[in-house]
């Protein structure tokens, strides 16, 4: 019995940690999704958050420079701003990306509605905006 339970352990570990490493957590966004307390969204119709944690995909580290707002019918918008990679960082002009996955704190809604853009200065922004209703 403990040779099964100790096996059921190790298998059980296995997954988890090949789960982890898999990765379901979006290159873009929102880090850790959360839901609007207590009563859902009729109770709490516009909600603001801010200082999550927020990931740049390859153009910079993770920032705490972020804000979310949730507002009934379920529009979203998230921006995050940080500083760019230096690899990333044009000489003139601006660097820009649309249309990457972008994940949104609320109700771990992802939209491809997203933009990055880098100055010559190396300061990054990144908007991520969806329209999605929690009741369809």
């Amino acid at each position: 019995m403990r040779k099964l339970a100790f096996a059921v352990l190790i298998a059980v570990l296995l997954l988890t940690s090949s789960l982890a490493m898999a990765g379901d957590e979006p290159g873009f966004g929102a880090v850790e999704p959360m839901a609007i307390p207590a009563g859902g969204p009729h109770d709490f119709p516009t909600q603001v958050v801010r200082g999550f944690e927020c990931l740049f995909g390859p153009y910079g580290a993770p920032s705490t420079d972020s804000v979310a707002v949730f507002a009934e019918p379920g529009m979203q918008t998230l921006v995050c701003a940080g500083e760019a990679y230096p690899d990333w960082v044009p000489d003139k002009g601006v660097t820009v990306d649309e249309g990457f996955t972008c994940g949104l704190i609320f109700y771990g809604i992802w939209t491809e509605n997203s933009k990055i853009t880098i100055t010559p200065a190396g300061r990054m922004v990144m908007t991520c905006h969806a329209n999605k209703s929690l009741h369809e």
